[in-house]
């Protein structure tokens, strides 16, 4: 059976967030950890907030990055197994959180059934007429 291109989508999909928040981290330690002159001139002070929500933005970050990297890591390594599709049905709906206009068409095309039978999800494929 030939790939849906749900799964195109959802890989593409993943990886752009899973980039966005690695590029969110990225940013909260520049500026959080080590800040320029432009952001010294702004916050002189060292216990100011600034400083001390760029930190726990980084350890908040991790997560969703989490949440958008492994699936992406599954989708790239092409696994075929039935816990494959539950595993990334649920990150689906846990990013549902993160962007319900993107993941709502992709988890209403992610349950039918050319997927479910490319994963061996349904326990009787469907006939082709």
């Amino acid at each position: 059976m030939n790939r849906p291109k749900i799964n195109s989508w959802a890989k593409f999909f993943f990886i752009l967030n899973a980039l966005v928040f690695l590029g969110l981290m990225a940013w909260a330690i520049k500026d959080g950890w080590f800040p320029s002159e432009r952001v010294l001139v702004k916050h002189p002070n060292p216990t100011d907030q600034f400083y001390a929500f760029n930190k726990m933005l980084t350890f908040m970050v991790i997560p969703f990055f989490i949440i958008n990297a492994y699936p992406a890591w599954l989708l790239i390594k092409k696994r075929r197994e039935p816990w494959v599709w539950t595993t990334l049905l649920v990150f689906i709906c846990l990013n549902l959180f993160n962007s319900l206009l993107i993941y709502s068409p992709l988890l209403i095309f992610w349950i039918k059934n050319n997927n479910k039978e490319y994963y061996g999800k349904l326990k009787y494929p469907q006939p082709v007429v």
